[in-house]
């Protein structure tokens, strides 16, 4: 009996330790997650701008969903040479500007969200390695894809990272860039600094 119980316990440390050093394709050290709830929806630039001015943060971004667990899925994608019969769920998330660097995620082809292009606040979107696979598109950069029928133009393929459980494959991703319909600020920030975003957003919360 205690022979099973240490190699249970054996398992069990070596999952754990499994999933602390997998590489989920961004930073998880240092970022912050915070719902947004209530009034605050619609304040999201406000504290953006303020929370970026404080010592210790790097980037302030937002995601419709928790970015650890994604689940927005849309059927409704098409693209050229798409078969009348091919059906694919694609994870559907709006995110607001600085989402990669606040991720640390990596740009693999061409680039992210930029202010300097004001047509990417309605007709752009990023996608992962997993879509570009799945819509078939050897350089996606510049291609036109409809999602739920509006048409946008593929700005940048991002490397692939977990959005989900490490237990599940990743799934084909679209970001299109949002303005306030968020359900996550994100905040990165520097080494022991974690407090100081929720703290900032509770006073933000309070006034």
């Amino acid at each position: 009996m205690l022979r099973n119980y240490l190699a249970g316990t054996i398992v069990v440390s070596k999952q754990v330790a499994f999933i602390q050093h997998r590489n989920l394709g961004y930073d998880r050290e240092n970022l912050v997650s915070i719902p947004i709830e209530g009034d605050l929806v619609t304040r999201y630039r406000l504290f953006k701008a303020e929370a970026s001015r404080l010592p210790g943060i790097q980037n302030v971004s937002a995601i419709s969903d928790d970015p650890s667990f994604l689940n927005s899925q849309t059927n409704e994608v098409d693209w050229d040479g798409r078969g009348p019969k091919t059906m694919v769920s694609f994870e559907n998330q709006q995110v607001g500007y600085d989402f990669v660097p606040t991720m640390k995620l990596q740009v693999k082809e061409g680039r992210d969200f930029s202010r300097a292009f004001p047509s990417d606040s309605s007709d752009a979107c990023l996608i992962n390695e997993t879509a570009a696979r799945a819509i078939g598109y050897t350089a996606a950069v510049g291609r036109k894809i409809k999602v739920n029928g509006r048409k946008l133009t593929i700005i940048g393929v991002l490397k692939d990272f977990h959005f989900r459980s490490l237990h599940e494959s990743i799934h084909p991703l679209i970001l299109r860039h949002g303005v306030d319909d968020f359900g996550n600020v994100l905040v990165r920030t520097e080494a022991g600094k974690t407090k100081e975003p929720c703290m900032a957003w509770k006073r933000f919360a309070g006034s």
